[in-house]
């Protein structure tokens, strides 16, 4: 091999010892939830609320329920979690939130007979 080319070809395995490990990296934007995903919308808190210790500015949140766990979303990362226990409800009419003194303890998913509440 010329060195020129011997250059080249050590530059490239450079990049990709470089490269591979970012590429590789697990995206921190995923979604972790445990068990399967039972319930999700969009909801849109007009004050700010808070979530097992994280506060929730107003937006509009996409908001996913498992079994034992809800997600808060804004803008594709997850921004808060909590455990939850389902509850039956009469049927949902629309998305709610529904909190006291701005901490959230139960979420409604419209269409659902049965609310995640907060443990």
């Amino acid at each position: 091999m010329t060195r020129n080319r011997l250059c080249q070809v050590f530059a490239l395995m450079l990049l990709l010892t470089v490269a591979l490990p970012v590429v590789a990296a697990p995206n921190n934007n995923s979604m972790v939830l445990t068990g399967d995903i039972l319930a999700k919308g969009t909801f849109n808190l007009v004050g700010s609320k808070s979530l097992d210790g994280a506060t929730l500015a107003a937006g509009e949140y996409k908001v996913i329920a498992s079994d034992s766990q809800v997600s808060f979303l804004l803008k594709g990362k997850i921004v808060a979690q909590a455990p939850i226990q389902w509850k039956d409800i009469q049927l949902a009419d629309t998305n709610a939130v529904v909190d006291q003194s701005g901490s959230i303890q139960e979420i409604r998913f419209k269409g659902k007979g049965r609310s995640a509440v907060i443990m």
